[in-house]
């Protein structure tokens, strides 16, 4: 036990009957038991040990490597501890720009992660993020026969093309330009985005959005109709237009969140009900991905709700506080306290 604390955090103070000081080691045995409560306790009686004589046999690793964004910039960061036998004595922060031969492979690794996921503020970083975005869309649209290219395989495309880079500033001046052409052909990419993005229904235009979904392990495409609900809960299976995969439904009912279903009769249930999916515990068990506009639209009507609370308590305390100011005030300015002399005198003159 070390400063009271366990090797895996937990609490065991010293035993009333040690001659053993509160702080620093001390090797013993461990007694847990339950005090009046029932809550677990430890105590600890045993040898109070030198920290000099710990620290000597402590080992020094490095527990993480990573790129911290916060700062301007962004700078890589590597995180030395020094251990014993599971306690952690020290942790400092090294920020490093020349990458050291022995770390270099962990290194490449970290910043390639953080290039995928826009962290490293770089130019090529915002150029790529329209090829990455439509092979990601061609995926969607292939119905799961073309490359995802992931988060992984982003990751991974990046750490290749970063094995000469060894320091910060070699990474500001690489080009990491990104071709579709190599992950998907242009004449796949361009037939699939002839695809239609929207259908017409009732003289009303419909976005639809391209998904994958898995079905024992296989992937095959689905395509998501975003209806409003006065047409949702009206249109019949014959009005629906003829693609080439199984069709989703979604109707988003703004600050009540969306009513999301396979086939048009199960969407038409659930409007009928007084709660949306999303406003009850069913919502934990929806095992479909929110798409982006739906998540987007979401984010927004939560902003103006909480907006709309947030105007309406301050009308409502503006309103109160010069209301109450002045009554109780009787012609004082508003928060000025009132004496209280003449409440006494009346009690005593009754």
């Amino acid at each position: 036990v070390i400063d009271e604390e366990t090797a895996d955090g937990g609490e065991a103070r010293v035993s009333r009957t040690s001659v053993c000081g509160s702080w620093g080691p001390i090797a013993g045995e461990l007694r847990y038991f339950a005090d009046r409560s029932g809550n677990p306790r430890a105590a600890i009686e045993g040898t109070q040990i030198p920290m000099q004589l710990i620290r000597r046999y402590a080992t020094r690793g490095i527990s993480e490597i990573a790129f911290d964004a916060r700062h301007k910039g962004g700078q890589l960061v590597i995180q030395r501890t020094l251990e014993y036998f599971g306690f952690e004595l020290e942790r400092d922060v090294e920020v490093v720009d020349e990458f050291p031969t022995e770390l270099a492979g962990k290194i490449r690794h970290a910043l390639a992660e953080a290039l995928a996921k826009g962290q490293v503020r770089h130019p090529s970083v915002k150029r790529n993020r329209a090829a990455v975005d439509e092979i990601r869309e061609t995926y969607r649209r292939s119905g799961g026969k073309t490359p995802r290219f992931g988060l992984a395989d982003l990751t991974r495309w990046y750490e290749e093309r970063l094995h000469d880079v060894r320091s910060m500033n070699a990474l500001r001046n690489l080009r990491l330009t990104l071709n579709p052409d190599e992950i998907v052909s242009r004449d796949l990419r361009e037939s699939l985005g002839d695809l239609p993005g929207a259908v017409i229904i009732r003289d009303r235009e419909v976005d639809v959005e391209y998904d994958v979904e898995d079905q024992d392990g296989s992937p095959f495409g689905v395509a998501r109709l975003r209806l409003p609900e006065k047409l949702a809960r009206t249109i019949t299976e014959d009005e629906l237009p003829a693609l080439d995969r199984p069709m989703r439904f979604v109707v988003i009912r703004g600050q009540r969140g969306a009513v999301r279903a396979n086939t048009l009769d199960e969407l038409q249930d659930l409007l009928t009900r007084p709660w949306s999916p999303d406003e009850t515990d069913e919502a934990d068990d929806i095992a479909e991905s929110v798409s982006g506009d739906e998540r987007r639209a979401r984010e927004l009507a939560n902003r103006k709700r909480h907006s709309r609370r947030r105007d309406g308590r301050a009308a409502r305390g503006a309103r109160t506080g010069g209301e109450n100011g002045e009554r109780r005030g009787g012609g004082r300015p508003s928060g000025k306290p009132r004496r209280g002399g003449g409440s006494r005198r009346r009690f005593r003159g009754r």
